[in-house]
């Protein structure tokens, strides 16, 4: 698949810009990200979208909760957690 730009340079982008741990909530994290991509790179909002969406994907970007849980959740444990940049973590499919 295409990506609008190299997914290893926007996840270093990512962690220069915000550093890793980064402390947000899941839907948090996920704005910050599109917005500095947009910010940065010029993409749309769907591009930026779609560049997060593949790092979350290739385990460049995680989400943990507060409690551990690396997993999807609904309710609260979306709410508390940190987001971990590992731009080694690019993984090609």
């Amino acid at each position: 698949m295409i990506h609008p730009i190299d997914l290893a340079t926007a996840a270093q982008s990512l962690e220069t810009h915000f550093g890793s741990p980064f402390a947000a909530s899941r839907h948090g994290g996920e704005q910050r990200f599109r917005a500095v991509l947009r910010h940065q790179f010029g993409l749309t909002e769907p591009a930026a979208g779609f560049v997060v969406t593949a790092l979350v994907r290739r385990h460049a970007l995680r989400w943990v909760s507060a409690y551990g849980v690396a997993q999807p959740c609904p309710g609260a444990l979306e709410l508390w957690g940190q987001w971990l940049i590992q731009p080694d973590g690019v993984q090609e499919w």
